[in-house]
């Protein structure tokens, strides 16, 4: 150890023993002592009057000095105590770090794994597997299809039937329970009728779509 060190580790000592030493005198060790230094000048004045102070000067010095005494004996204690309990702080101060220290590790881990892990409920997971094996046999433009309304929402029949291929693949979409037609209203002209995909398995389309690979137009 250094001498800065050991300067640091001195202050250290010091500074636990008056914690111990104030520790030990509270306020009833100090009226007990001050209570047992001011009993002899006490008796002193009942037997002989206020004057019995004058000759008073040994039973003050005595009584003063065994006050002192015991002060100085409890901080000398205190700081044999010292060097032990410094070791103590020091372990109790270590196994405090190394809960916390774990505490965070035990934390780190549960989040990570959490991240690895999200939850999925049972029946978002039927969900996924339902549109799973729809699409397990899927053309290209039927993929396609699902993908355009993924992005666009509804839209307007003669938007996805520009070739056969893709009127093909609307028909089996709609087969499929994927895609749903929501027909002009009473009354409304027949363009206002549009597809968009079927709502209920909408992220379970679109968790399937990312596993397939960029979206065209059609």
């Amino acid at each position: 150890m250094d001498a800065k060190g050991s300067r640091s580790y001195f202050s250290r000592l010091l500074s636990r023993a008056w914690k111990e030493t104030k520790g030990v005198w509270n306020l009833y060790r100090w009226w007990i002592a001050i209570a047992g230094a001011l009993f002899p000048l006490a008796v002193l004045v009942i037997r002989h009057g206020w004057t019995g102070l004058l000759n008073a000067g040994d039973v003050a010095i005595n009584s003063i000095g065994g006050c002192l005494l015991a002060f100085a004996g409890s901080w000398a204690i205190s700081l044999v105590r010292s060097f032990k309990l410094l070791d103590d702080d020091r372990a109790s101060d270590a196994a405090s770090q190394d809960r916390v220290i774990n505490s965070l590790e035990s934390e780190k881990e549960s989040l990570l794994d959490k991240l690895k892990k999200p939850t999925l409920s049972d029946a978002d997971q039927a969900k996924r597997q339902l549109v799973q094996e729809k699409l397990r046999n899927a053309s290209v433009e039927e993929t396609d299809l699902l993908r355009y309304l993924l992005l666009h929402g509804k839209t307007d029949p003669p938007t996805l039937t520009k070739s056969p291929e893709w009127h093909i693949a609307i028909n089996n979409m709609l087969i499929a329970r994927l895609v749903s037609h929501i027909p002009a209203g009473p009354g409304q002209p027949s363009f206002q009728q549009y597809y968009e995909l079927n709502s209920e398995l909408k992220d379970a389309i679109a968790f399937y779509l990312g596993l397939i690979g960029p979206v065209t137009s059609p």
